[in-house]
């Protein structure tokens, strides 16, 4: 690193500095800057050593020696005197920027982006002229204090009082949830979810790089179908166009012609999404053949808010942490992630350990069961 800071010190200064280190009374920190400074110092003609053999001899960095040349260059021996702490006023962010980020957070983020990232809140701090300059961590350490987050929002999961609907159709599910492992009559957990397709638009710059917009180019979105057995540890995963009842039907149909082709009867655990009727296999296939389809399966529903309780949404949380936590460009992009999670998870048998029982839930629910 070449030296740009070049010290020179009176006779007065080197002596203060000398007596500092002698007698020992500053700081460990002040006695480390005396070296450098005086081994940097350059008056009466001295050829100060490379900043390095500074930094190496009193156990720093040539960066920390050429902070301490330039604040002692810009501060003289005030360097050494006792700073007085900021005050909350003295901060980047006061009341009125504090509001401006609230409501930031009350609309929708720029780009048609999906939801607020740290760095677009201070970009826009910063384009509404809020505050001159401020980097994500700031940002971050403010919403942590005002117990907010641009990636949570606030979500009615169970009622807000009591209802028996609900209870009856917890307890049928929690019920299913107990009953031991039988292949003939095994218990599926089936759920969808959209994974979006999104491309980052290139830009180049002036020597002829390429690199990566910020905005994205949404390119559609890929369903994802899962069929989880969670006591034996199988998962089915697919990657369709849609969510169609046709799309369902047919997902529902092919399980039970591969996976289930040799079971009595399958239970099947979902929400009570508009497309997951029985009744829809008879706008598929023939009479004859939705029959036999639907005689082969039971349908057990997850109350309204209630679609915690699908043990298949745990399978959504963990391919989306593991194989999903970055955008794709093509449908093929996000089959080829799904297909090798899968197979690793199946070859693990790992099911799911599902403690919430009945039992349970009429403690920690209390409130939501009718008070006779």
């Amino acid at each position: 690193m070449k030296a740009r800071y070049r010290i020179h010190l009176s006779k007065k200064e080197r002596e203060t500095l000398l007596d500092w280190i002698k007698t020992g009374k500053r700081k460990a920190q002040h006695i480390q800057y005396c070296h450098i400074l005086l081994n940097s110092d350059e008056s009466e003609g001295r050829k100060p050593p490379r900043m390095t053999d500074v930094a190496d001899r009193y156990q720093s960095t040539a960066r920390t020696v050429e902070r301490v040349k330039k604040a002692f260059c810009d501060e003289g021996m005030s360097l050494f005197e006792a700073k007085e702490r900021k005050t909350r006023s003295d901060k980047k962010i006061d009341a009125r920027a504090e509001a401006h980020l609230i409501a930031l957070l009350c609309q929708s983020p720029p780009n048609d982006a999906p939801r607020w990232k740290l760095q677009m809140l201070a970009d826009c701090l910063v384009e509404l002229e809020i505050v001159e300059s401020i980097s994500k961590m700031s940002i971050s350490k403010l919403l942590k204090k005002m117990n907010l987050s641009p990636s949570k929002k606030a979500q009615y999961v169970i009622p807000a009082e009591s209802s028996a609907a609900f209870v009856y159709q917890m307890e049928k599910v929690l019920d299913v949830y107990e009953r031991p492992y039988d292949a003939d009559f095994p218990v599926v957990c089936m759920d969808e979810s959209p994974k979006q397709i999104i491309d980052y638009k290139q830009i180049t710059i002036s020597d002829g790089s390429r690199l990566q917009d910020s905005e994205y180019v949404r390119l559609g979105v890929a369903e994802l179908f899962v069929a989880f057995e969670p006591l034996a540890g199988h998962r089915e995963m697919t990657i369709e166009d849609d969510h169609t009842t046709t799309t369902w039907v047919n997902f529902m149909a092919a399980q039970m012609d591969t996976q289930y082709q040799e079971a009595k009867k399958v239970t099947w655990v979902m929400d009570n999404f508009v497309t997951h009727k029985p009744e829809n296999f008879y706008k598929v296939f023939p009479p004859a053949q939705a029959k036999a389809y639907v005689d082969r399966m039971d349908f057990v529903y997850t109350p309204k808010h209630g679609s915690w309780l699908n043990m298949a949404e745990i399978q959504f949380a963990l391919v989306g942490r593991d194989a999903l936590d970055k955008p794709f460009k093509s449908k093929k992009e996000v089959e080829g992630a799904v297909k090798i999670w899968e197979i690793a998870q199946n070859q693990l048998r790992k099911g799911a350990n599902w403690q919430f029982t009945t039992e349970k839930a009429r403690i920690k629910l209390k409130k939501l069961y009718p008070t006779i």
